[in-house]
């Protein structure tokens, strides 16, 4: 049995002549006495089995491949199961099969949501789109719907104005009359949110508050649009030349008086206008201007006190009249009494 084996593997090997009494200061241990320890293929079979299994959980190194790939699939058995590819408890490290198993897994997974994505983006782009035509459909119909309402209002407007009340300056007989265009209650009120505002811009084109001044002129041209006359939108123009005119910007002054001639003979500004683009004349000095200015100034302010003065007149004889339609109201009727007395 021995000739058939040969000489023992680990009285040669150089592993295990390395456990000796010089190099390791294990005494009473040498060579021989660990092969008769642990024994050998020939003599011992389980001592041999025995020596191999305390080798392989001492030093792996010493372990064969056959070992390791039994003992990887023990693992597998131990620690996988056919819906995971392993435990979570686990620490072992898994078998290649199982972690290409668990990737295919995973690609399909993430294939799938990619899928699913890529469909309810195109979804919600298709929704998108059908919103904003919508969208954009709602919009075009309700600027139409506007664009008719303001058209209908405007045709109501007019059927309600009577009418044209021309205006005249100065007025005749030096009474004011009224300067409305129309009678019925909302151009009326309109007229006269013009004229407040306008005499609001005056009051600030004195006072220097230019900006202030612009600003009321423009909303009073804004509301003067909708009656399209041109003397009223002229009255208003005015007034942006006089505060262009006081900022010194002249080109733009004559500019705006030049519109506002049309207003000439119908408001008080026609006036105005005339005197301010007499102004524009060449070789005229500064000082003649003012004095251009002051006398205009003073004969608005002569007219004023004649119109007021008329008013006054006019109202008086108003209260007279009245007064006198009073008192003949209250005598009473003699002969119907006597004729009531004599029946009694």
């Amino acid at each position: 049995m021995a000739d058939i084996l040969g000489a023992d593997p680990l009285l040669s090997d150089p592993i295990s002549s390395n456990f000796s009494d010089d190099e390791h200061g294990v005494p009473g241990v040498n060579s021989e006495d660990h092969t008769r320890s642990i024994g050998t293929p020939a003599t011992s079979t389980s001592g041999g089995n025995e020596h191999h299994a305390a080798v392989d959980s001492a030093s792996p190194s010493l372990s064969s491949g056959e070992d390791d790939d039994d003992d990887g699939d023990n693992d597998d058995a131990d620690y996988s199961t056919p819906e995971e590819p392993w435990h979570s408890n686990s620490n072992d490290p898994i078998s290649r099969e199982d972690f290409h198993r668990y990737q295919t897994l995973v690609e399909e997974q993430m294939s799938r949501l990619r899928l699913e994505r890529d469909e309810f983006r195109l979804l919600w782009n298709s929704e998108k789109a059908r919103a904003d035509s919508g969208l954009k459909r709602y919009r075009e119909t309700l600027r139409i719907l506007e664009q008719e309402s303001k058209r209908d209002y405007a045709e109501w407007e007019r059927s309600l104005r009577g009418t044209m009340n021309e205006p005249v300056w100065p007025p005749p007989g030096n009474v004011l009359r009224s300067q409305f265009l129309y009678d019925n209650v909302e151009d009326v009120m309109t007229q006269h949110c013009i004229t407040t505002t306008l005499l609001h811009a005056q009051a600030c084109v004195n006072a220097s508050n230019l900006d202030k001044a612009e600003e009321l002129a423009r909303q009073a041209l804004k509301l003067a649009k909708t009656f399209d006359y041109e003397p009223l939108e002229g009255r208003c123009i005015y007034w942006l030349g006089r505060v262009e005119y006081a900022r010194e910007n002249h080109k733009r002054a004559r500019m705006f008086f030049m519109e506002a001639r049309s207003c000439i003979g119908k408001y008080k500004e026609g006036e105005d206008v005339e005197v301010y683009l007499s102004l524009f004349r060449p070789g005229l000095s500064d000082l003649e201007k003012k004095r251009i200015i002051l006398r205009h100034a003073e004969a608005m302010y002569a007219q004023a006190v004649e119109i007021q003065k008329n008013l006054l007149e006019r109202d008086k004889e108003v209260s007279r009249a009245g007064e006198w339609n009073s008192n003949a109201a209250s005598k009473p009727d003699l002969p119907s009494c006597d004729n009531e007395q004599r029946e009694h």
